[in-house]
């Protein structure tokens, strides 16, 4: 009878080792590294009309990463960003946030002097130079940077269904938004307000509570927003892996949801491309974007531009690592087919040669600068033959006025022409960079502490957890149940 029961015990433990190893295989091996780089260069390959420049022009940073930074510290991590052919930067949030429902909202970590902390004895983490530092650096380095509003687990526990969460945390990010104004709204480089939250694809017509929440925040923004220069609203959303929709549902609920919401001309929805996480196939994922770009480019008046947010970064064994650039460089040419504009998750965590392997950043720069080069190529060319066209037509005007042709008229065009032809050779010579291919996919070295964007990988946290419990539920009653048999 015990060998039995031992026998079930096993039987049932070897369930639930297999059950927990099917659950952490990280979803990034659902399709090795090589296997997805195949499968964008098969995306790439199609003539649709791209960005003349396929390069994220503005990064995300967590607070985190820069927060004990001095004065020169800031400074030095800016100018990284600016080699790297960033304008701006979006500080992802400045604070973080709980409550709602049934007590006030709390403070529990601020990056930036705040009155609307109301102990900072208790908060988590507390840099009140951060912000203050980080905007300095931007303005000196004349650059751009958007300020995210408070961010807050209870966002993926789904409390924005409650009607009395959504109003008190609507009315913190309004308290924030004016604060924001009333500290850094005379920084010329003060180009916008980040809405943290990151909403996503569902079928629980989660919209309805999310169009609710943005319109209060916008319209505050709106309210007080009255000087010369008018600053965007940005959020960054993401497809979920957990609803598997078909486009025509997506594009039905994003349509719907712009109609709702009161964008203003230019804000900005900057929609994360998906490809970090590694859950979906990129055909997939590539048929969303297009989707959902469709969805907020319909209400032309509205004038929102559908930007895509590009994540340089893959799962591996649950942590965030940088991809390789042949990976990265594949994901800004496809998503340049589709965007207004690009930013990156993230170039800071990612490739940031102050906290990642120097390699990243070498190699990307690299790149950048042949992008930069060979955009100016057609440039030259077309000036050149501009220029020549202009010098044959002179000459030829001037032959017909004076209804005779020379020998020194042709012996002068000549001169011109090889005067332009030895110039132009020149500056050629001058601008012509290396245009070597960079497709070395290394795996060297990570950024201290990366970790993803928050959302999906809260939810799917959620879910194995779940499945723990139920697995630790049922070993508990099978026991309970063969007891007896000893």
């Amino acid at each position: 009878m015990k060998k039995k029961y031992n026998v079930i015990i096993n039987t049932i433990c070897v369930i639930i080792v297999i059950t927990l190893l099917k659950v952490f295989v990280p979803i990034s091996l659902a399709l090795t590294s090589g296997e997805r780089i195949e499968q964008l260069k098969e995306l790439d390959n199609d003539d649709k009309e791209r960005l003349t420049l396929p390069v994220a022009t503005i990064d995300f940073v967590q607070p985190y990463l820069i927060g004990d930074y001095s004065e020169t510290e800031m400074d030095e991590y800016v100018k990284m960003l600016k080699k790297a052919g960033y304008k701006a930067v979006i500080i992802q949030n400045i604070m973080n946030i709980e409550g709602g429902i049934n007590s006030e909202v709390k403070v529990t970590a601020s990056w930036y002097d705040s009155d609307l902390i109301q102990d900072k004895t208790t908060l988590e983490a507390y840099k009140p130079t951060m912000l203050d530092r980080l905007v300095n650096a931007i303005q000196l380095n004349d650059m751009k940077i958007y300020i995210g509003l408070a961010s807050t687990s209870e966002w993926w526990n789904s409390n924005f269904t409650n009607e009395q969460w959504r109003a008190k945390n609507s009315k913190f990010l309004n308290d924030m938004i004016s604060e924001i104004y009333q500290k850094y709204g005379q920084y010329g480089c003060f180009e916008g307000i980040y809405w943290t939250n990151e909403i996503y694809t569902n079928a629980d017509n989660y919209y309805e509570y999310w169009s609710e929440m943005i319109n209060s925040n916008i319209e505050y923004l709106q309210k007080i927003d009255n000087g010369e220069k008018k600053h965007t609203f940005m959020l960054s959303p993401f497809v979920s892996q957990i609803y598997d929709l078909s486009n025509e549902q997506v594009y039905t609920d994003w349509k719907k949801m712009i109609e709702e919401i009161n964008f203003r001309q230019g804000d900005i929805i900057c929609l994360q491309d998906g490809l970090g996480t590694s859950s979906f196939e990129p055909i997939k994922v590539q048929k969303y974007i297009e989707t959902i770009g469709q969805a907020v480019k319909s209400d032309e008046k509205k004038g929102v531009k559908f930007w895509l947010n590009v994540e340089n970064y893959e799962q591996i064994e649950g942590e965030g690592k940088p991809c390789s650039l042949e990976r990265y460089k594949l994901q800004l040419s496809i998503c340049s087919k589709y965007a207004d504009g690009l930013t990156s998750f993230s170039y800071s965590h990612y490739y940031n040669p102050i906290v990642a392997d120097t390699i990243y950043d070498e190699q990307y720069r690299k790149y950048y600068d042949d992008v930069i080069e060979n955009a100016k190529k057609p440039e030259t060319d077309d000036n050149e033959e501009k220029d020549n066209n202009i010098i044959e037509n002179e000459i030829e005007n001037s032959v017909i006025e004076n209804n005779e042709i020379k020998d020194n008229d042709v012996e002068d065009k000549n001169v011109i022409k090889n005067e332009i032809e030895k110039n132009n050779s020149t500056e050629n010579l001058e601008i012509t960079k290396n245009n070597e291919a960079i497709n070395q996919d290394n795996e060297l070295g990570t950024a201290n502490k990366l970790i993803p964007q928050l959302g999906e990988n809260t939810i799917i946290g959620k879910i194995i957890f779940t499945i723990i419990i139920i697995n630790i539920l049922f070993v508990i009653f099978i026991h309970n149940k063969y007891k007896k048999l000893f």
